[in-house]
């Protein structure tokens, strides 16, 4: 929930040494309390993680740098919270909202959120109501007697029971319909059409995998040859180049990553941007040690009921 504070374990994945050793400590990209930048670039190390006590597990909840600012060093980009769905060397594939790796159903979490449509009988429902199931995202939706929330499955049964809540509507869109405003990786619905409910089929690479170069697939793995590996790719009518030599295969040198947040219509993830490379993993979400509301005074807004829980 918006308010709550990680403890993140550098650990279980193994440390990842400093891209930019000159920097302000425990800051982001800024120097706290002003604009000045937390960080120089004038020196960079190469990407470095010691020993891990564990790999990544599918489905762990991992604290990331976003891969899709490419204007600064890996280690200064926006970190992100998502759950990791799919591992290097799965596949992954996504129908009428049921996720599926390598062919298998997903289990679905308590945690997870869909949107609903909420019809209501006119009276509409309290915000102490939507405070003590936690439904933070959504409102009215058209008029007064429609509302969009997205919900866990706990909150939509529980929200279903109110007297004066007359319909729940499932939202799914459908197979092949892209939405220019949900544009999803590889950003080419002429040739994958997928969206937020059904995507996929999509493998994902893992380090050693040899990756033939098509003009079909190529928008799947443009990033990751250019941008995440910094190869430079060329290409003509009938062949590619790979760093100026002509080439039919392309090695992967990383392992990557497939991170879904459990809100799963409201979520800027991989099925926006794509791959998740190993060198931009932090570490591990651990436990809430704190979380509070940010519009009430300090103590009274701590929610003490998600203090010291572990993420799950």
């Amino acid at each position: 929930m918006i308010g709550d504070y990680l403890l993140v374990s550098k650990l279980h994945y193994g440390p990842r040494l400093p891209i930019t050793p000159l920097a302000f400590p425990f800051a982001d990209d800024k120097i706290p309390g002003t604009e000045t930048q937390s960080y120089s670039g004038r020196i960079t190390w190469p990407y470095l993680r010691l020993p891990g006590i564990v790999g990544v597990n599918r489905n762990d909840v991992v604290v990331f740098n976003t891969p899709i600012d490419h204007s600064v060093p890996t280690d200064r980009r926006t970190v992100f919270v998502k759950r990791c769905v799919a591992l290097p060397g799965d596949t992954l594939e996504i129908i009428n909202r049921q996720m599926l790796v390598n062919g298998q159903a997903s289990g679905n979490l308590e945690t997870m959120q869909f949107n609903y449509l909420i019809k209501t009988n006119g009276e509409p429902i309290s915000r102490q109501s939507l405070a003590k199931l936690e439904i933070t995202e959504g409102g009215m939706f058209h008029d007064v007697n429609h509302y969009q929330y997205a919900l866990s499955t706990t909150q939509l049964k529980t929200l279903a029971e109110f007297e004066n809540v007359v319909t729940v509507d499932t939202i799914v869109r459908s197979k092949g319909v892209t939405m220019q405003y949900e544009a999803t990786f590889p950003n080419t619905p002429s040739q994958f059409p997928w969206n937020l409910d059904n995507y996929g089929p999509l493998y994902i690479p893992k380090k050693g995998d040899s990756i033939r170069l098509q003009a079909n697939t190529l928008p799947l793995y443009r990033n990751l040859i250019e941008q995440y590996e910094a190869h430079e790719l060329a290409y003509d009518d009938e062949n590619f180049y790979i760093d100026g030599e002509k080439a039919e295969y392309y090695e992967v040198e990383m392992d990557y990553y497939f991170m879904v947040g459990d809100n799963r219509h409201n979520s800027k993830d991989s099925r926006f941007w794509g791959f998740v490379p190993e060198d931009h993993l932090i570490g591990k979400a651990w436990f809430i040690w704190m979380s509070r509301e940010s519009n009430k005074p300090f103590f009274e807004g701590i929610r003490w009921d998600r203090c010291f829980i572990p993420i799950k």
